[in-house]
């Protein structure tokens, strides 16, 4: 979720997976894959910028900071991805997310 500020002055969280595109023209307008447009204060990008930090602390929060480090500084995909996972896998085999173990095994 991304906060974002509609044209008077009310805050809104919005699902950033929902969204289809982005136009300054000229306000910022959201649309979103029902159909709904949302006119927000921010810049495009701004709203980016926003998406992609949420999307990044997803990431971090899943263990999975080898795979942002590895694509920020050019590596492949497919070796990010297996450096990753093998986070992920030592991340299960400590037991840091117990609930999670069973269900993946």
């Amino acid at each position: 979720m991304i906060t974002v500020t509609r044209l008077d002055r009310r805050p809104v969280a919005l699902n950033s997976d929902r969204i289809v595109s982005i136009e300054a023209c000229p306000d910022t307008t959201l649309r979103l894959v029902d159909g709904d447009a949302i006119v927000v204060l921010e810049s495009t990008d701004e709203v980016l910028r926003r998406i992609v930090a949420f999307r990044a602390s997803v990431l971090r929060e899943a263990g999975l900071d080898a795979l942002l480090a590895a694509c920020a500084a050019g590596g492949s995909a497919a070796s990010a991805a297996a450096s990753a996972a093998r986070a992920a896998d030592d991340t299960l085999a400590g037991g840091r997310i117990p609930e999670l173990e069973g269900a993946l095994r």
